[in-house]
């Protein structure tokens, strides 16, 4: 494991808190042991906005939480699985765990994944000091993994990004969301979700200004395909930028985003370019 200094460093070369380079460290290697094991390279594909961090975009926002997907239905997680995980975890680096919660989720009457939360004890503390898990613990690993997502492009093998000085130790690629993907997947959660969530935004915004060779048009009929899937009502372009989600961005903006950027970015900038880009991208459907 890397020293306190080495985070304390990369937190003022950064711009964000301490604790928020820590989890990025340790949830760098986290998925490095986690897909060293044949059973999650088979089932389970690495999405969401810590995929777009730790294997797409090295300056990307900071992330905190690892999304999954299955890919087999018949998969099944077991409690004793993620601890061999967190031990070979703690062998490889030193990082100590403690799992806080393991849960079969239900939808419906069906089990559609599992949350876990673990606890951590990683970087951002002198060498001295014995690790100390409360439940209110608030350095932790959240893993959403989830049945019943409809996947319409090829995943990718990506390697993960970590700049750090024991980088050596990363040798293992993660099946992960292509960038469709991932665009259809957060478009289609914007819809679903009651309130704007400023991240998702952030995200697409990100990567439309970034990434020049996006197919849109795929991006758009899959966005429409995982809507049907979910059982989503998508009127026009209007339903993604909606009075009341409008106004849950710019309360939330600063909290869900300050802490993990190390350029902060204008949410009116951000807000007014994507609208008129999707309107543009829809106008056909209008």
């Amino acid at each position: 494991m890397i020293n306190r200094k080495e985070i304390v460093e990369w937190s003022k070369k950064s711009n964000v808190p301490a604790d928020t380079i820590d989890k990025d460290y340790v949830l760098g290697h986290f998925l490095n042991v986690l897909f060293s094991y044949q059973w999650a390279k088979e089932n389970l594909i690495f999405k969401g906005g810590t995929c777009l961090r730790k294997c797409y975009f090295e300056n990307y926002r900071f992330s905190e939480d690892i999304d999954l997907t299955i890919l087999n239905q018949n998969f099944i997680l077991t409690r004793k699985a993620i601890n061999e995980v967190c031990e070979k975890l703690k062998d490889v680096t030193g990082i100590e765990t403690n799992m806080l919660l393991f849960a079969e989720v239900q939808h419906n009457n069906q089990k559609v994944g599992w949350d876990i939360e673990i606890c951590y004890w990683g970087a951002n503390h002198n060498p001295s000091e014995t690790p100390i898990f409360r439940k209110d613990c608030h350095t932790k690993i959240i893993l959403e993994i989830r049945h019943f997502e409809l996947m319409l492009f090829e995943n990718i093998e990506r390697k993960i990004i970590h700049n750090y000085s024991d980088s050596e130790l990363m040798s293992n690629t993660i099946p992960c969301y292509s960038i469709e993907e991932v665009l259809a997947e957060k478009m289609r959660a914007l819809i679903q979700r009651n309130r704007g969530e400023a991240r998702d935004y952030f995200d697409l915004w990100y990567i439309k200004t970034h990434i020049n060779e996006i197919d849109w048009q795929g991006v758009k009929e899959a966005f429409f395909e995982k809507c049907i899937f979910k059982n989503i009502i998508f009127n026009d372009v209007s339903d993604l930028f909606k009075p009341e989600r409008m106004k849950q961005v710019a309360i939330t903006w600063d909290k869900r985003l300050s802490h993990q950027l190390q350029t902060q970015v204008d949410r009116i900038l951000v807000m007014n370019e994507l609208e008129v880009f999707f309107t543009e991208l829809f106008k056909e459907e209008s």
